[in-house]
C-alpha cells in the first residue's frame, strides 16, 4: 500500500492542548510528554491498557445480576471466575495486540513511532519490555482464561461455557488476525470480534451463571452494552488513528478518517442507550431501570465541546475516558435498579 503522508489531528495536539471538562476516570493517556513508567506495574498497566478495565468488566456484572434479578439466587464462584477469565482475555489480546504492532513496525522499517503518550509498543521499540517477555505474557494470559472458561464449563454448565468460550475464541481470533492477509475486512473482523467478545458474550455469560432459562431479556441487555463497549474500543482506535496508519492497519478509523469516526463513536453511544431503553420498555424490567438514562449526558457532553474537522489529542482522549465512564456508571445504575427491585 503507497502511504504518503498527511496531517491527522488525533495524534498531532498543538504545543498547548485544548483544555478539557475533568471527567470520572482518568486514562493511561493522560500522561502527555511524561517519561517511561518506573515501575514494572506502571508498565504493564500501560502494555495490558488497565484504564479500560472498569468499562471491559461491566457487563459480566451486569449479566449475573440481572441472572439473580430473575431467580433469586446468586453463584459468587462462578462470577469470580467469569470475572477473572474476561480480565486475562482483555490483558491478553492487548499484550499480543502491542507486539503485533511492534512486528508490524519491524516489518514496514519504523524504528519509532513518535506518539506523545507512553503505550505498549514504545515501552517495547525503547528497550524497557523485551519482545519476547510481552508475547509470552499473552500467551499465558489467554492460557488462564481458557483455565477459567474449563472451570465455568464444570460449575456452571454448557450455556457458561458456550457463551464465555465463544467469546475468547473470538478475543484470540482478533489477536492472531494481523498474523494473517493485512486488508480491510481482516481489520474490520478484528473490531467487530472485540466488540462482541468483551460486550455482548460475556454479559449472555454472565447471565447464565445465574440462570438456566433462556430469555430474550439478556439479548436485548447485552446489545445495548455491546454498543457501550464499542464506543471504548472505537475511541480508543481514533487516538492511535495516525499510528494505525503509519503501521498499514486498514481500521475503520483509518479508512473512514478521524470526524467520521467520531459520528460512528457517537452512533454507538446513542444505540447503546436505545437498546437499553427498548430493553426496560419491552420486556418484564422494573421501571427502575431508566435510571441508567443517566448516563446518556455523560456520555454525550464530552461530543458537545469538540470541533468535528479539528479533533485534537485532548478531544480524544476527553472521548475515550468519556466512554469508559459513561459504560461503567451505566452498569451500575442499571446494577442498582435491579438491587433496589429485588430487595424491595
Amino acid at each position: 500500500m503507497q502511504l504518503t503522508e498527511r496531517p491527522i489531528g488525533t495524534t498531532n495536539p498543538p504545543a498547548t492542548p485544548r483544555k478539557t471538562s475533568k471527567g470520572l476516570w482518568r486514562s493511561r493517556y493522560r500522561h502527555v510528554g511524561e517519561g517511561p513508567p518506573r515501575t514494572i506495574w506502571g508498565m504493564l498497566a500501560v502494555l495490558l491498557r488497565l484504564d479500560a478495565t472498569p468499562a471491559l468488566v461491566t457487563p459480566p456484572v451486569v449479566g449475573a445480576v440481572l441472572g439473580w434479578w430473575q431467580t433469586g439466587v446468586f453463584d459468587w464462584d462462578l462470577l469470580i471466575f467469569l470475572v477473572l477469565g474476561t480480565l486475562t482475555a482483555m490483558w491478553g489480546s492487548a499484550a499480543l495486540g502491542e507486539y503485533f504492532d511492534y512486528r508490524r513496525s519491524r516489518f514496514a522499517h519504523i524504528q519509532a513511532i513518535d506518539e506523545p503518550f507512553q503505550t505498549g509498543l514504545s515501552l517495547i521499540q525503547k528497550g524497557h519490555l523485551r519482545p519476547q517477555v510481552v508475547i509470552n505474557l499473552g500467551l499465558i494470559l489467554f492460557v488462564l482464561a481458557g483455565v477459567c472458561a474449563l472451570w465455568l464449563g464444570l460449575l456452571g454448565g454448557w450455556p457458561v461455557l458456550f457463551f464465555f468460550g465463544l467469546a475468547l475464541v473470538m478475543a484470540i481470533g482478533a489477536a492472531v488476525a494481523p498474523l494473517f492477509k493485512f486488508t480491510y475486512v481482516t481489520w474490520t473482523f478484528v473490531e467487530i470480534s472485540r466488540y462482541v467478545a468483551f460486550g455482548f458474550l460475556p454479559l449472555l455469560a454472565g447471565y447464565y451463571t445465574q440462570s438456566p432459562q433462556l430469555y430474550l431479556l439478556p439479548l436485548s441487555i447485552g446489545a445495548g452494552f455491546a454498543f457501550l463497549v464499542a464506543s471504548v474500543f472505537f475511541a480508543q482506535r481514533i487516538i492511535h488513528l495516525r499510528r494505525d496508519w503509519l503501521l498499514q492497519k486498514r481500521t475503520m478509523s483509518v479508512v473512514l478518517g478521524s470526524a467520521r469516526a467520531m459520528d460512528i463513536c457517537l452512533l454507538f453511544t446513542v444505540a447503546g442507550f436505545v437498546a437499553l431503553l427498548l430493553g426496560a420498555s419491552l420486556t418484564a424490567l422494573p421501571l427502575w431501570t431508566l435510571l441508567t438514562l443517566v448516563g446518556l449526558p455523560i456520555a454525550l457532553r464530552r461530543f458537545a465541546h469538540m470541533r468535528r474537522e479539528e479533533l485534537t489529542l485532548s478531544d480524544s482522549i476527553s472521548l475515550y475516558e468519556g466512554a469508559i465512564g459513561a459504560t461503567a456508571i451505566t452498569g451500575l445504575l442499571f446494577i442498582l435498579a435491579l438491587l433496589i427491585d429485588g430487595f424491595a
